[in-house]
């Protein structure tokens, strides 16, 4: 199939989908996720040193994806904003071309309620895709649906949406002025949100549920 054709596909499929809708994640070992006790259950190509060059040429060190700081506390770096956790929790990562060092990391805050840990690897509790939790979702447009609008903790400056989410951390995106969409806010069990990047890979695992069914992969129907 051509790029215009998978424009023209993608763009019928937009309007097929509601201004809010389900998504969700099939069940399943979580692959990049571990529980980390210590420094050194943190995978290595996580932290170790890398080199890049600054705008003059000039060799630089890279901001690792995890860092462990000297207060003992693990600082980590997504595309979305940064993170500070205690051991032990559950991180996660993934590769993104948008940050110089090739990975970002996250921790998964609910990860107690929602995976079992085998030797450090993660597995969701949910025995199957119907058991997974479901999380409202809209495309991250001008305007944001109402649902999400109405947020106190959500504000949009300068064509850019600030999201703070409940855990007490601030992300941001810019809106596209082309009607496009290159990213959605998720709505937690919680009731806050977060931002979810449509061009990392962790946007690859959701799938959109309209009326009790399985459409198709988030990222192909936005």
């Amino acid at each position: 199939m051509t790029n215009n054709s998978n424009k023209n596909q993608n763009t019928h499929t937009k309007t097929c989908l509601p201004d809010t809708f389900l998504i969700h994640k099939k069940a399943g070992e979580l692959k990049n996720c571990r529980f980390v006790e210590k420094p050194e259950d943190i995978p290595a190509f996580l932290t170790e040193e890398k080199w890049g060059e600054d705008a003059e040429g000039k060799p630089v060190k890279l901001e690792p994806a995890v860092t462990v700081l000297e207060n003992g506390n693990v600082h980590m770096i997504a595309v979305e904003g940064p993170a500070e956790r205690i051991f032990p929790f559950f991180l996660k990562w993934e590769k993104t071309k948008k940050l110089a060092y090739g990975y970002g990391s996250w921790p998964k805050d609910d990860g107690y309620a929602t995976l079992d840990v085998i030797n450090g690897r993660c597995y969701d509790k949910a025995a199957s895709d119907d058991e997974m939790p479901r999380y409202l979702a809209c495309r991250l447009v001008c305007p944001v649906p109402l649902h999400f609008g109405l947020k106190k903790s959500l504000s949009i400056r300068n064509n850019h949406v600030w999201v703070k989410t409940s855990w007490g951390e601030e992300r941001e995106h810019q809106i596209p002025d082309d009607n496009s969409c290159e990213a959605v806010l998720v709505e937690y069990g919680d009731g806050g949100i977060n931002i979810l990047t449509l061009s990392e890979e962790s946007a690859f695992e959701y799938y959109v549920e309209i009326d009790g069914h399985d459409v198709g992969r988030l990222v192909d129907l936005i």
